[in-house]
């Protein structure tokens, strides 16, 4: 049973290490480029333990739709897709994926109107705050 509510829009507010954490995942330099430079915007819908996601950036928007402990393939925003598992830790909703034979976790947190992202691969973090939208 979800432990948090994540359904509302939530806007980009912070990010540390997010350069880092893309060359450690194999995203290219334009890519990367890109990526530091969008403030993205997700647009969650809850239903108990199904969710939809839409990412929206300013190059773009994807859609990609899950339900927790079924792996799904899924979508990122370079186009490249992946095989995820979506679980509850307590109160965090864990996202697993595998990059090159070593797991890609972004562990994300619903407190009040604030939504922290920690995403890690290897011995790199990356920690990323949003702000849920009226």
């Amino acid at each position: 049973m979800a432990a948090n509510n994540y359904t509302g829009t939530w806007k980009l507010d912070s990010s540390e290490n997010f350069d880092e954490f893309m060359k450690a995942i194999g995203v290219n330099d334009e890519m990367r480029k890109i990526g530091n430079a969008a403030k993205p915007t997700f647009e969650i819908l809850q239903d108990n333990d199904s969710f939809t996601w839409t990412t929206v950036t300013e190059v773009g928007e994807h859609i990609n739709s899950f339900t927790i402990n079924k792996q799904v393939e899924e979508t990122v925003m370079d186009g490249t897709k992946k095989l995820t598992t979506y679980t509850w830790n307590g109160p965090k909703l864990e996202a697993v994926y595998d990059y090159q034979g070593q797991p890609v976790v972004i562990s994300r947190e619903v407190q009040g109107d604030v939504m922290t992202a920690v995403l890690t691969v290897g011995d790199v973090i990356c920690t990323r705050l949003y702000k849920r939208q009226n």
